[in-house]
């Protein structure tokens, strides 16, 4: 065969059953992929799925709906407090502590509150200067305590999303939503729905943010109290309250699952997780001046005493994130290509079998291959 020569191709039956089956076979499962890929799974969409988003969080009181009376006794009805005995190993005293003293340290994305501490009333060893050693702090008191019922305490959470992947520009919409006119639900640990935030006209005018309890993000993480004992290694059997917990909180958004095509409104929901064999401490250190440290400005005393506050207690790590969606033509005609060069690719697989593999493959190639007589031009002499 010379080095210069056209290769063109033609149409052959081949009429056996066993090619065409495997072809049409594999034909139809790749046109019913493709189409799973385009309907289904939205192939004609292009994603978001790394949106910016931001929030707001709150630690406040519950609403008091008790009067004084009815708080008392259910401060004296709950079985870790011992204010009327002795402490000992299985109960401890308890202290009532409002939100702003039960949230610290004040961290970016995370709500952390107090459940146990330890306080120590600690002064400085002044003798240890005049030795040339380091000062150090000793304690001089301490005392341990519950705080009362941190799990009535309400989060409020307001926050946003952006998808910046289809900045729109000047004049145009871009694709965004706000807490309060968004959707959003509760799930458990398990899936179910524990709670619904509808976005109504009246929640949007009065901007009311989310609002939960602490005992209702326990539960959607599948902690049913915090007087559970601790996974934790060095736990040894005390319960959350006492050792600590940290939760996982995620927000998700989307805008195309709870639509049958294209897209609906944004929407999000809270995912809870607690975060296995972790404990939560955090130590705090709070100054205690005298009087004389403010009276004379040209003579400063250094600070001699502190609090030294040891915080057990629960921490809420919040994160977003999202996959939100719009029509993209680029992103329909990839599928539908894709879905051609798998059917080309099937039509090789296929004439492989027939031509190198299926025991008629030599009669196959007769009819396949054709050769035509070498033309050549002569000069008319």
């Amino acid at each position: 065969m010379s080095m210069l020569h056209y290769i063109t191709y033609k149409l052959v039956i081949i009429r056996d059953r066993r090619v065409g089956s495997i072809y049409y076979t594999i034909a139809v499962l790749i046109v019913l992929y493709t189409l799973a890929e385009i309907f289904v799974k939205k192939g004609y969409l292009e994603f978001d799925t790394s949106p910016e988003a931001t929030m707001r969080l709150l630690l406040s009181d519950p609403k008091e709906d008790n009067s004084d009376n009815e708080q008392t006794s259910q401060f004296e009805d709950l079985s870790y407090c011992c204010n009327k005995g002795e402490p000992s190993k299985m109960c401890t005293p308890c202290q009532t502590m409002d939100a702003r003293a039960l949230s610290w340290p004040v961290e970016s994305r995370t709500i952390s509150l107090t459940t146990f501490a330890k306080d120590r009333w600690q002064t400085k060893n002044t003798s240890a200067s005049s030795t040339g050693k380091l000062q150090q702090f000793e304690t001089i008191r301490e005392k341990l305590y519950f705080t009362v019922q941190p799990e009535t305490m309400m989060i409020k959470i307001e926050h946003a999303v952006l998808a910046t992947k289809f900045l729109r520009g000047k004049g145009g919409k871009d694709l965004a939503a706000s807490q309060r006119n968004m959707k959003g639900y509760l799930y458990s640990h398990d899936g179910t729905t524990i709670k619904s935030l509808s976005s109504n006209e009246k929640s949007r005018l009065r901007g009311m943010a989310d609002k939960f309890t602490i005992e209702e993000i326990l539960q959607a993480a599948g902690v049913t109290s915090l007087d559970e004992p601790s996974d934790a290694f060095n736990a040894k059997g005390k319960p959350f309250r006492r050792h600590g917990i940290v939760l996982h909180m995620a927000i998700n958004y989307q805008n195309a699952e709870s639509t049958l095509l294209g897209t609906g409104d944004i929407e999000y929901s809270y995912h809870v997780r607690r975060i296995p064999y972790a404990d939560y401490r955090v130590n705090e250190v709070i100054p205690v001046f005298n009087s004389k440290d403010f009276t004379n400005s040209s003579h400063v005393t250094h600070q001699e005493n502190r609090l030294f506050r040891k915080r057990y207690g629960i921490k809420i790590e919040f994160h977003q994130s999202g996959r939100l969606g719009h029509f993209s033509l680029p992103a329909l005609l990839l599928h539908l290509v894709s879905g051609v060069g798998l059917l080309t690719l099937t039509a090789t697989i296929v004439d492989i079998l027939a031509l190198y593999i299926l025991p008629d493959k030599l009669r196959y190639r007769r009819f396949v291959y054709e050769e035509s007589p070498m033309v050549e031009n002569k000069k008319k002499q």
